[in-house]
């Protein structure tokens, strides 16, 4: 719902969308989302993903700053278009879904990845780089700190979705063209 309401907010210029509200919401999800992290290794046994913490550790921060300077030009312009790039994580989960069901041979595992990937290049591979021009190129109204917070924000949601580009390219290589399961050769009987 954050990226429909981010979409619907920056395709009418910035107006009938509360963004606070948008913003507080978000900010619950991924305060959430990192305890939730933290508490995997624990509970599950499972590896700590480092890379997912600090991607929700730099979320929760950037919010916070969000939220102590509302009327900040750097923290509006920043915001939404966070809030598309999360639009892919809908796909992810529901991969992650069919995946647990054992449902990832069939057409909604297909077109829900097919989808998820376009939308994660549109927007956490090829929109960022946009959008840090813009937030390099804005006017500057903000304290110079929480310029350069909202600037090293975004460098680092660029640098964490390229780091995990590869991850990505290489699921769809799995998905696409499967290993072969090659029958061994039967050994000839000697004499």
């Amino acid at each position: 719902m954050m990226s429909v309401g981010s979409a619907h907010w920056l395709l009418k210029g910035g107006g009938g969308v509360d963004m606070a509200a948008l913003r507080d919401r978000m900010f619950g999800y991924l305060f959430f989302d990192t305890a939730y992290e933290l508490a995997l290794p624990f509970v599950k046994g499972q590896a700590l993903n480092t890379s997912f913490v600090v991607h929700h550790v730099v979320g929760v921060a950037a919010h916070s700053v969000a939220r102590r300077h509302p009327s900040s030009p750097m923290a509006a312009t920043f915001a939404p278009y966070v809030y598309l790039a999360e639009f892919s994580t809908v796909f992810l989960h529901l991969s992650w879904m069919c995946n647990l069901l054992g449902k990832t041979d069939t057409a909604l595992f297909t077109i829900n990845g097919s989808l998820g990937a376009a939308a994660y290049l549109a927007f956490r591979v090829f929109l960022p780089p946009v959008t840090f021009y813009q937030l390099i190129i804005q006017e500057r109204r903000d304290p110079p700190w929480v310029d350069r917070f909202f600037l090293a924000t975004h460098a680092a949601f660029v640098a964490l979705n390229l780091f995990w580009l590869p991850e990505l390219l290489a699921m769809i290589r799995r998905k696409m063209f499967p290993p072969r399961v090659v029958a061994p050769a039967k050994k000839k009987k000697t004499r």
